[in-house]
């Protein structure tokens, strides 16, 4: 923060592209705290923030747990601009699903979707985040949502969802999954185990 102390020093007024630099460079070491220092800056500077600097300290609340934080700042820019975009709804998302607020995702999906059209990545983290939860009724139906949706599950949607239904002994369930995942090539590794687990917890032997 060397170069913004000694402006702030001159009283040379930093632009929102040196901020979100400050803001980005500190996010990237997991400097939180002083991300949302610089943040706070804006206000006092008269600095109009802009969307790659929210989405930089978004980026922050997520690696340092700060879901409340996340939540906030993605609810002013709802409010009052710069409008979000799918990277701040996403960065967000994360935010919750590191602290499992599985609600708050969901509702954050739902906002999303009537707004900006949701991405995998979207998906994957709020599946996470109810996956984590341990509600796995929440995570298939949020995995119909995705196809419903019209995008292709990913790899590490079929490892959540296929977990979420190991932990909850829904071995029907994941077995009823493996064969279009397998067709569509979305099927890893920790997926395959995971059913397979399923299977011999159940002491079930589906036929081939």
């Amino acid at each position: 923060m060397s170069i913004l102390d000694s402006m702030l020093e001159e009283a040379v007024r930093p632009s929102v592209i040196t901020l979100s630099s400050v803001v980005s460079s500190l996010e990237r070491v997991q400097r939180a705290s002083g991300a949302f220092k610089v943040f706070s800056m804006c206000s006092k500077l008269h600095v109009k923030t802009d969307v790659v600097l929210c989405n930089s300290t978004l980026s922050a609340c997520e690696k340092a747990l700060r879901w409340e934080k996340a939540i906030k700042i993605l609810a002013d820019m709802i409010a009052t601009g710069p409008r979000p975009d799918q990277i701040s709804y996403n960065a967000a998302i994360s935010s919750l699903e590191l602290s499992r607020q599985w609600w708050h995702a969901v509702r954050l999906l739902q906002s999303l979707r009537q707004g900006l059209r949701p991405s995998t990545i979207s998906y994957n983290a709020v599946m996470g985040t109810c996956e984590k939860g341990g509600l796995w009724e929440w995570t298939l139906t949020l995995w119909h949502m995705l196809v419903s949706d019209g995008m292709a599950p990913s790899t590490v949607t079929a490892n959540v969802i296929l977990s979420s239904c190991e932990h909850a002994s829904c071995w029907a369930v994941a077995y009823g999954l493996l064969g279009s995942l397998r067709k569509e090539g979305r099927l890893g590794i920790p997926g395959l185990a995971a059913v397979l687990r399923s299977c011999e917890e159940a002491s079930a032997t589906p036929a081939a």
